[in-house]
């Protein structure tokens, strides 16, 4: 803290900040362009970023599934279906169907009661199960020891098992829980009039291993306390069905034709269902549409950034500026100090020139449909627009379901060269490319400010503010000490002429 102007009655200290106020002009200058370097920075990262988005897209056009999508109906609420993309277009009639029923066991002699009715003594399934031991015949083991496996088998005869262990705080809850939420396929249940635990899959169906088992159990506590491998089963049967004339049998509610996976929902004696599959056209149309319409958002923003006017007038605000503003004058201001930023810009220029032509050019050995205008997408009009595609949605629907090999092979052909690959593909390359040169510029999330060129840029202005806030200390430092020498000399002459006086008036 500095206390000055005693001697000259001088507000120094507000004359040092102004003359400072004019050396720091060109340092304000440094951290406006500093900050034009970040929002130029900036600005190129978030059209990255939709360019990534629509390469991405591009991608998902290049697959063939994005134009051969199903579309299933079934007459019957009884039977659903989906079919794959690669399901041939066919009709299934289904009838006189047995759904799969699931398999189920309980235990017997689980716990003592006695002969009265209701009967007493079952277990409390929410206190700990060796505490009740004596409610059981035989316990052939100690808690910690008593572990068992339960295995069931998938629809293709593999084994899924699962081992559980007690011990002395487990409750038969606790022991449902493991079961239930464990990978076997099992829910478990207990049944606390009767004293049955019982077990029964989730799944439908006869689901066997090899040696025709539906559920096997290894370990005393399952095997001799519960006496689960003597319980009562029910259920476990397959699934029985008439497909285009022919009974067949399958082990589950849910199976496979040709690419069509089928769920029986109910059975049908005496009734039908018929199944169709067939090409889901407005899928594609959805697909190719939106895919223009995100084409048409991006030259926009594009179009939009490149063509922004340049304010000269306005610089990005210092923080005293600031200060005297409102937030909506300070957003208003630096909307015109960003403004033009990209402006002309030609990597954008070049990119976007680059996908206009890969849109236009037709492709060769691509079929009947070998550009745009013939499936109804065109240029506007309108030279405002700067390339934008309209589309003629009933011509488009009609080239899809007249040939929909021809408009997939319009954007997914992979040709040896540029004129024989299909749109897709080829604007999927392009952006890669400007993807590419944008980052060599502004980078991206991942790369360091030595790794492109705005950001070497930055970490060149950030030292050469950095060199300059130190000429700036020893500046004001400097009016300081020669403002003090002032002072001191001030002070000097003052003591001086106090003297002198003093003697005129002693004399």
């Amino acid at each position: 803290m500095r206390i000055s102007g005693f001697a000259s009655g001088m507000d120094i200290d507000n004359m040092v900040k102004e003359l400072m106020k004019a050396e720091r002009m060109p340092m304000n200058k440094l951290t406006q362009q500093k900050q034009l370097l970040e929002w130029k920075r900036d600005d190129y990262r978030d059209l990255n970023r939709l360019l990534t988005d629509f390469r991405n897209l591009s991608f998902d056009m290049t697959l063939q599934r994005t134009y051969s999508q199903k579309k299933v109906s079934s007459t019957n609420p009884m039977v659903s279906a989906t079919a794959s993309s690669t399901a041939a277009n066919a009709t299934y009639t289904i009838s006189d169907v047995k759904v799969a029923t699931a398999y189920s066991i309980s235990s017997i002699g689980f716990s003592k009661t006695d002969e009265q009715d209701p009967p007493k003594s079952l277990l409390d399934p929410s206190k700990s199960i060796w505490e009740q031991k004596d409610l059981f015949e035989k316990w052939g083991t100690t808690p910690e020891d008593s572990t068992f496996t339960i295995t069931t088998y998938n629809a293709s005869g593999q084994p899924i098992e699962d081992t559980f262990t007690l011990n002395a705080s487990t409750t038969m809850n606790d022991l449902m829980s493991k079961i239930s939420s464990s990978n076997i396929g099992v829910t478990a249940f207990y049944d606390e009039t009767t004293g049955e635990l019982m077990l029964t899959r989730k799944e439908a169906g006869s689901l066997v291993g090899e040696d025709g088992a539906i559920i096997k159990f290894t370990g005393p506590f399952l095997t001799d306390v519960l006496e689960l491998d003597k319980g009562k089963e029910v259920g476990g049967s397959q699934a029985e069905l008439t497909i285009n004339g022919v009974t067949t049998t399958r082990p589950t509610n849910s199976f496979s034709v040709n690419g069509v996976n089928f769920t029986l929902n109910g059975d049908m004696e005496g009734q039908t269902a018929v199944v169709s599959i067939g090409a889901d056209t407005n899928s594609t149309f959805d697909a190719i549409k939106n895919y223009v319409e995100k084409y048409n958002e991006l030259i926009t923003r594009i179009n939009e950034k490149t063509a922004q006017p340049v304010y000269r007038d306005f610089k990005p605000l210092s923080v005293e500026e600031r200060e005297s503003l409102s937030e909506k004058q300070i957003e208003q201001w630096e909307e015109k100090a960003r403004s033009g930023l990209l402006r002309n810009d030609s990597i954008l220029s070049s990119g976007l020139s680059q996908m206009r032509m890969n849109f236009y050019e037709p492709v060769s050995g691509g079929g009947a449909f070998n550009q745009l205008a013939k499936i109804g997408i065109s240029t506007g009009a309108n030279y405002l627009d700067k390339g934008k595609l309209i589309i003629d949605e009933d011509k488009l629907r009609d080239a899809i379901e007249k040939d929909p090999t021809s408009v997939m092979n319009l954007f997914t052909a992979n040709g040896d060269d540029k004129s024989s690959q299909g749109l897709a593909r080829r604007l999927r390359e392009s952006i890669g490319t400007t993807i590419q040169q944008i980052e060599a510029r502004a980078g991206n999330s991942t790369r360091t400010n030595q790794q492109f060129t705005l950001g070497r840029e930055l970490l060149n202005m950030d030292k050469r503010i950095s060199t300059f806030e130190v000429r700036l200390q020893q500046k004001e430092a400097r009016y300081w000490r020669q403002f003090t020498a002032m002072e001191k000399a001030i002070n000097i002459a003052n003591q001086q002429s106090v003297s002198i006086m003093s003697q005129f008036y002693n004399n």
